[in-house]
Parts: C-alpha cells; structure tokens; sequence
C-alpha cells in the first residue's frame, strides 16, 4: 500500500466515523501488588539468586567479593568513626544495604543462598564450595584494601580521635577465647541471614532497606562476631598499634577460623537448612503421598542440569529400590510399578522454570524468571540477586 492510498483509506475511515483500529487491541490486565513474598516464595527466589550466583564467570565472582568486603570495611570505619556503641549499631548495617542492592559476593550471605539450593537440589556441592572459598578469601582482600588506604594511609580515624578505640575493639575480638568467637558468630550470621531472608521476602527496595536494617543493628549491639566485619576491624587495629601491638598474625588466623565455623552454622544450619526443610522438603513429601496444599506452589524446581529432586526425596527413592531389590526372588527381573511409571512421568515433566517470587511465572516487573535447561545463566533481577 502507498503512502496515497494509507492517506485515503484514514480520511474514508474517519468520514464514515470508523475508529476500529486495524490492529487488534490489546488487553490489559493489571497486576496484583504484593508488598511481601510468602516463606516458600522466598525459598524459590533464593533458589533463582543461587543459579545467578553458580554462573557467574571466575572474574565476576572475583570482583562482586571484592566490593562486598568493601563495603563492609566501608560500613566498618563509620561504626568506628561515630565512636562505636548504639549509634555505630545503628549505621554499620548501611554495609549489607549495599551488598544486597549491589548484588555483591558476601561469605555470611551465601552460606544461607548455597546451603538452601544444594539441599534444594538446584546446584552443586562442587558450586558451594567454589562460592564460599573465593568470597571469603575475597572479601578479606576488600577489607584489607580500604584498610590500609582509605583508614590507615588516610589517618581518617586519627582525625576522627578514635585510633585507640580500633586498638581497643580489635584486640577484644582477637584476644577473646576461641569457643567465645565461635558462639557468637553463630548468633551473629544467624541475625545477618535473617536480615537477608527477610529482604527476600520484601518486594521494593524501602522494604528490603528496613528487613536488613533492624537484624543486623541488633547483632551489632549484642557483640557478635561476623568474620567479614572482622577481617576489616581486627587488621585495622593491628595496624594503628604497630609493634606494639598485641595481636599476632597467628592470634588473627586462630580468631577468624572460629567466626568462620560459627558463621557457618548460624547461616547454613541454623537458617537455611531449617528454612528449606520446612518449606520444601516436608512440601515435597506430602505432594509424592497424595496430600499437597493445592496451592499451586508445588516443590520441583528446574535445576538447569535435569536433576530436580531434593536431596531427601532422593534419599527415599534409593531406600524404596533398595527395599524392592530385597525382596525380588533371586534371579528375577524387577517390574516395574504403576507408581515408578508416573514417577518417571512426573520426572519427564520437570522442566518448568522455577516458580517465579510472585507465585507464577513471572518476577517483579513481569520477566519471566525461568530456569535455563540449556546452561545459560537466569534472568534474574537486580533486586533479587540476594547475597
């Protein structure tokens, strides 16, 4: 059609008062706001933010561990700055603001994010393992950075009369007995992913600000013991005493291996292996015996590599052949059941993508967040990349 003819065919349409559009009109439905995601909801996105995270590239995951020590060293010189005590509590959680919104790798965060996908089977021990050393080993390289040149080379705590008080704190989280710094960063990484669990569930950035904030304030104020915060604070003070000083390399390595294993079990154990057993494990037991809430938040989850089921389901299916193999006579060929055929067939329909944090297919803003079958990494949204 020319330009002549589509000039024409307009003014004929709006002579004869024709206003059908050519094109078919487009429905609009609106969605529904939630301010807040429900627990499963939140164990689902954290599944979606642990394929993010497996995927990322070596110089990727090098980088965002590196920015989430500095941002907590960052959050550390301003806890010290305002003289520490309610006020430095009240600040300090500005550091994991800026982790969760960044997206960046911090240890304490993904020993709750990688503890709930392996039990989950969404990834890989090999991937947990891979997360937890090159963040930790990372972030203390971010901590030691702004250190040594945005606190030490800058004298910005002298400035601020606070050197002897960062000699103070930092010989106290050295010099403590080891079993002290080990039940305290249990509690410590036990609030930190409770502040990181509830940011999950929150669905604005003013949300997410304010689950974080209040958790991570209140550890702060307890005295507990979080091996980033003291990979920043401990070094700091070593550095402002000088030979002085009474804290050795071999007194530092000794107090942050006891906040690693207590932050490990107050993260992995104590909240993300509590939170998926009670909102995926137990779901899936009930969905195989006939009895699902009927909620349409089912419990099989695409893991991008086919292999969907969670660890316990996997334990009961291996008891179940084991049981089977038993009791066949000797030398027969097992049949199999009318229950393991639909078992199969279930299996052979798992490749749906992970159910969106709405409770559908879709994310926050509409996407559809699926889970890739082919490798590639999900889309996962920037407000959801939770550490």
């Amino acid at each position: 059609m020319t330009n002549t003819e589509a000039k024409q065919r307009r003014t004929t349409s709006s002579m004869s008062g024709d206003t059908t559009p050519t094109a078919a009109a487009t429905t609009l439905v609106p969605t529904v706001y939630k301010p807040t995601k429900s627990p499963k909801e939140a164990l689902y996105t954290l599944y979606k933010v642990s394929h993010y995270k497996a995927g990322l590239p070596m110089n990727l995951l090098i980088v965002q561990s590196v920015m989430a020590g500095i941002y907590i060293a960052m959050a550390g010189q301003l806890y010290l700055s305002v003289g520490a005590g309610i006020l430095g509590a009240a600040v300090f959680p500005v550091g994991l603001i800026a982790v969760v919104l960044t997206s960046a790798e911090l240890f304490t965060g993904d020993t709750l994010v990688f503890t709930t996908a392996v039990l989950g089977g969404q990834v890989g021990v090999d991937k947990l393992i891979r997360n937890w050393a090159v963040s930790w080993v990372f972030n203390f390289f971010g901590c030691i950075v702004w250190a040594s040149i945005i606190t030490y080379a800058s004298d910005a705590l002298d400035d601020s009369g606070n050197v002897e008080l960062a000699i103070a704190i930092a010989e106290k989280k050295a010099l403590q007995p080891w079993i002290h710094i080990f039940l305290k960063a249990i509690g410590a990484n036990f609030m930190v992913c409770l502040g990181v669990w509830q940011s999950t569930c929150a669905e604005d950035v003013a949300g997410k600000i304010m689950a974080i904030w209040f958790p991570i304030a209140g550890f702060v104020m307890m005295g507990l013991e979080h091996i980033i915060a003291n990979q920043y604070l401990i070094p700091v003070g070593m550095m402002y005493a000088g030979s002085a000083g009474k804290i050795s390399v071999l007194r530092l390595l000794c107090a942050l291996s006891a906040a690693t294993l207590g932050n490990i079990i107050g993260g992995a154990l104590l909240m993300g292996a509590v939170y998926w057993y009670i909102n995926d494990s137990m779901s899936t037991h009930n969905s195989n015996n006939g009895s699902g809430n009927g909620n349409g938040n089912g419990s099989t989850h695409g893991n991008g590599n086919g292999n969907a089921q969670p660890l316990m389901e996997r334990l009961r299916q291996a008891m179940l052949a084991f049981a089977s193999a038993s009791d066949a006579p000797p030398g027969s060929t097992p049949t199999p059941s009318s229950s393991s055929l639909n078992k199969k067939t279930e299996e052979d329909d798992e490749t749906k993508p992970i159910m969106a944090a709405s409770g559908g297919g879709g994310g926050e803003n509409g996407e559809n967040h699926s889970s890739p079958s082919n490798g590639n990494k999900p889309a996962v949204s920037t407000v959801d990349r939770i550490v």
